[in-house]
């Protein structure tokens, strides 16, 4: 459903009901995963049950496997029984899984990593169930000029989301002195985020009962996911490198701040505000900005910015002078700018070839992402641990040239999708 033309022109598509309140969802969404997965789960392994950074990256990996295996059907089931039904249950499911994983006894050691890595698995359905869900619903309620701004403010809730929840599991922790702060608290976000989707989304309009469509000869699983992947090919390989290049971090970055830069948990989420804040205030003078432009011209310019960036970020390997907290919190603001730039474009590009299946499209996106991150994942723990053998410096940043490697090498593949303009 397209409701442009249901709204007056001049009111900001944020200030729209049903698009500021999926936003709050996906605002809540984002910190309550960031910091389950991010800021709590690296920290509580390491610290708490004495694992190494390459076995950590191995759990997290269990976690984004089963979220890219499963984006890919429930971006197609999001099309098929409605965009709520994911979303609330999906939420919910994270309600208990950080509580089963303080529950499991810490005596109980491989097995114990086992059963952590299975509750991974359950946040990942959670995950994949509500993220294509949330696209498609927000491609649904704004117009085809809109849709770019649309994806950016979704963006922008997720980086959002991944700032506020690096401190705020420090916080937590440093303020009870217990690691399984963090956890209880995702809990209660997740708990309340439930309800407010409950309460606040709108309901499905015009989908068949449950049952009528699981047992369809409509529902053909693999083949239209099969479909469509094809139908996008830069645009999938485009999104496994740029998130492979996040998939290096998510393990290692806060034991990478408190080992280089000697930061607390609090310490080291609190440098991601003022950036997370200046993306969230850019967000829509970006997306007016390049709306007019082509789609690979967008995306290609975003990793042009987002790679000189990293470039300078990952440069602290081998200049000395370059290992500096100010000069890695202003090198990260064109990371930010670029990311802003290139994702919501792709996305906006693909929700527009097909909008009946707009859910399809983005969980094959998503499961493209998920892939990249499963990647990058263990790779970025692994790198960490063995090159700190070699040099300790070299060995805490390799994990950031990896990612700067993987960022640069999707400017070839932006270069490609000029052939995709002309198709749009």
């Amino acid at each position: 459903m397209d409701t442009q033309n249901n709204t007056p022109h001049h009111q900001p598509i944020w200030k729209q009901k049903n698009v500021y309140s999926l936003l709050i969802v996906a605002l809540l969404a984002e910190i309550g995963y960031a910091l389950l997965n991010m800021s709590a789960m690296p920290v509580y392994l390491k610290n708490d049950l004495g694992i190494t950074t390459s076995v950590i990256g191995f759990v997290v990996a269990t976690f984004l496997l089963s979220e890219a295996f499963f984006k890919s059907i429930t971006g197609q089931l999001a099309d098929q029984i409605g965009r709520k039904r994911l979303i609330i249950p999906g939420t919910a499911i994270t309600i208990f899984t950080p509580i089963l994983t303080l529950l499991i006894p810490k005596s109980f050691g491989a097995c114990g990593i086992a059963m952590i890595m299975m509750l991974r698995v359950l946040d990942g359905i959670g995950i994949a169930m509500f993220w294509p869900a949330a696209f498609a619903l927000m491609s649904e309620e704004v117009g085809k000029k809109d849709r770019a701004q649309s994806m950016a403010l979704l963006n922008t809730c997720y980086l959002i989301g991944v700032a506020i929840a690096m401190p705020l599991g420090g916080l937590v922790n440093d303020l009870t002195q217990q690691k399984e702060a963090s956890f209880i608290l995702t809990s209660i976000i997740f708990t309340a985020l439930t309800y407010y989707a409950w309460r606040y989304i709108k309901p499905d309009k015009e989908i068949p009962p449950l049952r009528t469509v699981l047992f369809s000869n409509k529902w053909t699983y693999f083949k239209d996911i099969y479909k469509a992947a094809t139908h996008i090919p830069h645009f999938v390989m485009l999104a496994m490198m740029t998130f492979m290049s996040i998939g290096l971090l998510v393990p290692i970055i806060k034991i990478f701040a408190e080992a280089q830069f000697g930061l607390s948990e609090a310490s080291f989420g609190l440098i991601f505000i003022p950036g997370a804040l200046g993306l969230a205030f850019l967000a829509t003078p970006i997306s007016n900005l390049v709306k007019d432009y082509k789609t690979s011209k967008t995306v290609l310019i975003g990793n042009i910015i987002c790679s000189i960036g990293m470039l300078i970020i990952s440069s602290g390997a081998v200049i000395p002078f370059m290992r500096n907290l100010f000069i890695m919190g202003i090198a990260s603001i064109p990371v930010g700018i670029g990311f802003l730039m290139a994702v919501p474009s792709w996305y906006s590009f693909i929700t527009n070839i097909n909008p009946k299946k707009s859910g399809t499209y983005i969980g094959v996106m998503l499961t493209a992402q998920g892939i990249g991150m499963i990647m990058g994942t263990p790779i970025g723990g692994a790198s960490y641990q063995f090159f700190q053998v070699i040099d300790p410096d070299f060995g805490r940043y390799s994990p950031l040239i990896l990612s700067t490697i993987c960022v640069t090498a999707c400017i070839p593949i932006a270069v490609s999708l000029r052939k995709t303009d002309t198709s749009s």
